[in-house]
């Protein structure tokens, strides 16, 4: 369980499935075409990220077929976290405002 404030990593990726479930490459191409020019992500930390999300019960991930490929879900308590995190986001956008 998330204890603390989850990585942008993690809150990328909760974005990205909270539109619906994707695959880990398909995640991977959906936060390279969001975030272009931000900050890289390699595949591997997708990846790697995804087995720990799904670990914290943020994602859930299932079997597709009989390959080993899996197609990952947003859960209830992920969903949560992306709210939290959204407020969060929203509250320093707001203090930003003010102070410029």
């Amino acid at each position: 369980m998330i204890t603390s404030s989850p990585s942008p990593i993690t809150v990328w990726i909760l974005a990205a499935l909270a539109a619906g479930p994707n695959h880990a490459y398909g995640v991977t191409q959906q936060l390279q075409e969001d975030y272009k020019g931000l900050e890289y992500t390699s595949d591997r930390s997708v990846y790697a990220a995804l087995k720990r999300m799904e670990v914290e019960k943020l994602v859930k991930g299932e079997r597709v077929d009989a390959t080993k490929h899996r197609r990952y879900f947003l859960t209830p308590f992920g969903r949560r976290i992306l709210g939290r995190e959204k407020l969060k986001a929203e509250r320093l956008v707001l203090l930003v405002r003010q102070r410029l």
